[in-house]
């Protein structure tokens, strides 16, 4: 369940929107528009600068925000009801029913759609692939449903294979914001169904294989795993490892593959043949013999999936739109592999083998060990060597009030930590925690800008936590190079920064993600080795400042553009070189 406090992190976060864009942003100084942007900006990832072009509000036929992966085919309809401390209000099934589907989808699919010519254009345009997908998602700030909208839901999505309906309430978006749940404090045991005995393999016991430890491979039901991961959901139990819980930011980890495949009739016998399976580890397993109908089934104690993330997360998604009495025969011929391992994790010598199982899983499939985004050793290992640089990394939304508990009181620790990267780039000794905290999407949207271009990072942020997309994995590629240190981001992010508190209040200029492109593009050569370099003093990090500040400021006049418009548009490079050589000329 979720925790009851949770709407007090909500209007926290929409307090520090309504204070920062109290000029820019025209509804921002109203809640209910402002968690339009607080979902885009929390649940999404999408770019501060763009979001406010994805909030379709008033008269909007029931879509009030939008956000499209072109890349993945996938366009995502967002209808978001904030109630504030109203516990009571509910979304009803006819406004579903009958506004946001009959109205606001059904006008999409006929092409009549007037309230945003993007959305529309963009639907028309990703609708005719084959993997095209629509998902609708309904954010509501508090747990008051209608019972007929899961029912409506269910039935919608069975009709509808290409569209994916889901309703979040306000436990299920704080499991969302936190990417994990309030934790393990349950113990449970868990039944895993084979359907004879003939689908077991005892790896230990048949090939009396030296070991410490059970292994059996299962031949399970999926109907098995879906009722499973039911059961963890209601009981709050983490059923997925936490260090290698997928972070997709977007998506709760279906695999459009597999959510068709089980949804089709004919193709979900073939289920077995098409997937990788599941890798369980549990504290215990105990045999159960069944009766010669029910096959047999294993006792698994305090089960942890390390690896089929995916695989079990759509699983759900598709059978949860069936009503439980059909499933065991709507879904009787489908089955997945279950690697089921036993592993006493108080033991030294088999947390290590624990942990490399879950490593080497992760590495040697079709789930690559790059897809355990913000759980990864990478991740963790940047916190800390940020940490002792005087930073603080927010690679999760707990993040931050671990560093409130653990430097309460104590920010001159820090400050004798960062006082020279900070005199470098001229700023201001911190007043408080908030002023050294570095969100790893905006860590991340820097990195993307030094490689892919200032465009690429305003217009690609969001799949940056879709491990699929090419943006994910040329940051990764860069965060991981041998030519990359500690030092190497830390400059380039605070290069960044300068440039954001370079900007005078109401003035659009320097564009960060742009300055952070040219200083890549024509002060190192994209060459990661030389960022350290030509930042290396006060001096040179002013003069690429003013240089790229005046670089866009005569782009931005010349070009003609909106800011808002412009952000969104290819640069034209022969402009930025033709100022650039002028200015570098005038400034030295």
């Amino acid at each position: 369940m979720a925790n009851n406090d949770f709407t007090k992190q909500i209007f926290e976060d929409i307090a520090d929107y309504q204070d920062k864009f109290e000029c820019e942003i025209e509804n921002i100084s109203k809640d209910e528009w402002a968690f339009n942007f607080w979902v885009l900006d929390k649940i999404y990832h999408e770019d501060e600068e763009l979001i406010n072009s994805k909030i379709i509000d008033y008269h909007d036929m029931g879509i009030d925000a939008f956000e499209i992966y072109e890349d993945l085919c996938e366009i995502h309809l967002l209808q978001n009801k904030f109630y504030g401390t109203d516990k009571s209000s509910k979304v009803t099934l006819p406004y579903i029913e009958n506004k946001l589907i009959a109205n606001g989808v059904q006008s999409l699919i006929n092409g009549t759609y007037h309230h945003c010519e993007e959305l529309q254009r963009m639907f028309t345009k990703l609708s005719k692939d084959k993997d095209f997908k629509l998902f609708i998602d309904i954010y509501v700030t508090n747990d008051k449903k209608d019972a007929d909208i899961d029912k409506y839901i269910k039935k919608y999505n069975k009709e509808h294979p290409n569209i994916i309906i889901s309703y979040y309430g306000l436990s299920d978006i704080e499991y969302k914001y936190y990417n994990h749940s309030i934790g393990n404090t349950v113990k449970v045991k868990y039944k895993l169904k084979t359907i004879n005995k003939g689908t077991v393999l005892n790896y230990t016991a048949d090939y009396g294989i030296e070991n410490e430890i059970d292994a059996k491979y299962v031949l399970s039901p999926v109907s098995c795993i879906y009722r499973m991961l039911k059961s963890a959901k209601e009981k709050g139990y983490e059923l997925f490892d936490s260090n290698i819980r997928e972070y997709l930011g977007a998506t709760t980890g279906v695999n459009k593959k597999i959510y068709d495949t089980l949804n089709d009739k004919e193709e979900r016998k073939n289920f077995f043949y098409y997937n990788n399976g599941i890798t369980i580890i549990g504290d215990k397993t105990k045999r159960i013999t069944s009766g010669p109908a029910d096959g047999l089934s294993f006792e698994v104690e305090n089960p942890q999936i390390v690896n089929g993330c995916q695989t079990v997360n759509s699983i759900f998604k598709v059978l949860d739109n069936f009503n439980e009495d059909t499933i065991d025969n709507e879904f009787g011929n489908s089955f997945v592999m279950v690697k089921v391992l036993e592993i006493d994790k108080s033991s030294p010598i088999l947390t290590t083998l624990y942990k490399n199982i879950v490593k080497y899983n992760n590495s040697q499939n079709s789930i690559k060990e790059d897809a355990f985004v913000k759980k990864q050793e990478i991740f963790n290992r940047l916190k800390l060597e940020f940490e002792n640089k005087g930073f603080l990394l927010l690679v999760k939304a707990s993040d931050k009030n671990t560093y409130k508990e653990e430097y309460n009181g104590k920010l001159s620790l820090l400050n004798k930590r960062n006082q020279d990267y900070l005199n470098r780039f001229g700023f201001n000794a911190p007043k408080t925690l908030k002023d050294l905290y570095i969100d790893i999407d905006k860590l991340m949207q820097v990195v993307l800008a030094f490689k892919a271009g200032g465009h690429a990072a305003y217009t690609k942020k969001s799949e940056l936590f879709k491990t699929e997309t090419d943006s994910y994995k040329t940051v990764l590629d860069f965060i991981m190079s041998n030519e990359v240190t500690m030092q190497t981001l830390l400059d380039l992010y605070l290069l960044f920064k300068k440039a954001e508190s370079t900007k005078r209040k109401g003035e659009r200029h320097p564009i960060p993600y742009y300055l952070i492109d040219f200083f890549g593009r024509y002060e190192c050569e994209k060459r990661p080795n030389m960022i350290s370099k030509k930042l290396d003093n006060s001096t040179s990090v002013d003069k690429i400042i003013k240089l790229y500040t005046a670089v866009t400021m005569a782009y931005m006049k010349e070009i003609g553009l909106d800011y808002n418009v412009l952000i969104k548009k290819p640069i034209d490079y022969n402009i930025i070189e033709k100022h650039r050589y002028v200015y570098q000329g005038v400034l030295n």
